[in-house]
């Protein structure tokens, strides 16, 4: 299975953000491998458990940025992360209640909204980001 890899052309030049982004993707690899691995359910449970949190903290900070910098699209932006997460946790409460639905098209499909996401929607408020300090 090919999965996305954060690198130079993803970065930002805003360490915090692409700190935060080189993050979501070792969480990535990591339910990749465990799955790979046969690791078993919980321990590919564990790894999208931080995941959920991850991504939970991360857009927080993001849009918390976004809101004290005065960023126009905070809104539309607000609303593609909110479908992600509600994306995530449906796959997480899936997998509690023993629906296998962590398949090779699915984690693609986590991979590359992400990479889009912060290869396309992301560099509209780069500017203004440095522009305040980060």
């Amino acid at each position: 299975m090919s999965t996305a890899l954060f690198n130079e052309i993803d970065e930002m030049g805003i360490e915090v953000i692409d700190a935060q982004h080189r993050r979501f993707y070792e969480l990535l690899g990591k339910v990749v491998a465990a799955r790979s691995a046969g690791h078993g359910d919980r321990a590919v449970l564990e790894v999208l458990d931080d995941m959920v949190t991850y991504v939970d903290e991360h857009f927080a900070a993001e849009e918390g940025y976004m809101r004290e910098f005065g960023y126009a699209g905070l809104e539309a932006h607000r609303a593609l992360h909110a479908g992600f997460v509600r994306k995530i946790m449906e796959v997480s409460h899936e997998a509690r209640r023993g629906v296998d639905n962590l398949d090779d098209a699915l984690l693609n499909y986590l991979g590359n909204w992400f990479t889009a996401h912060i290869r396309h929607e992301d560099p509209k408020y780069a500017e203004l980001f440095k522009a305040n300090g980060l």
